[in-house]
């Protein structure tokens, strides 16, 4: 069997910084590699734990995003409340 770890560690490598559609592409192609069927069953694995630290990336990016509309909101409409 050949030995595809190189091949598919350039394939799952991230930016330093990725942004959060840099995550979600990497998860489209991850999830396209798995559908394709043709790992082996230690690859498979290898890329869907990737996959799953992706998920975990873009789950912070969203509730840090959350957070910082949440807040922007409770200013704005305090904003408001003192303008009345």
């Amino acid at each position: 069997m050949p030995d595809n770890t190189n091949q598919n560690d350039s394939a799952r490598s991230l930016p330093e910084n990725p942004s959060y559609e840099e995550l979600v592409q990497a998860l489209e192609a991850s999830v396209a590699r798995l559908e394709a069927g043709e790992l082996s069953l230690e690859e498979a694995v290898v890329e869907y734990e990737f996959g799953m630290k992706v998920i975990e990336q873009c789950n912070a990016m969203l509730d840090r995003a959350e957070l910082r509309i949440t807040d922007l909101a409770e200013k704005a409409s305090a904003t408001q409340n003192d303008a009345e």
